[in-house]
């Protein structure tokens, strides 16, 4: 299984939550096109995690896309 922080479509450059939408999209349906919304919303944080990790966004990207309330 491949490693969805590091698939290609994501670029070195700071990145727009858009992006990062489709990319993890895409990503998931080749993996698993029978992934659950809340399945899909873990792999988006755990991509988004990965990216801040990397400085690719800010805190403060990571913290508006991933916390909803």
């Amino acid at each position: 299984q491949q490693s969805l922080h590091n698939v290609s479509g994501i670029s070195h450059s700071k990145m727009l939550k858009k992006q990062v939408l489709k990319v993890v999209g895409e990503t998931a349906m080749r993996v698993d096109p029978n992934l659950s919304r809340q399945e899909k919303f873990e792999v988006f944080c755990r991509v988004v995690d990965n990216l801040a990790a990397d400085g690719r966004i800010s805190k403060a990207q990571q913290r508006s896309w991933t916390h909803l309330f």
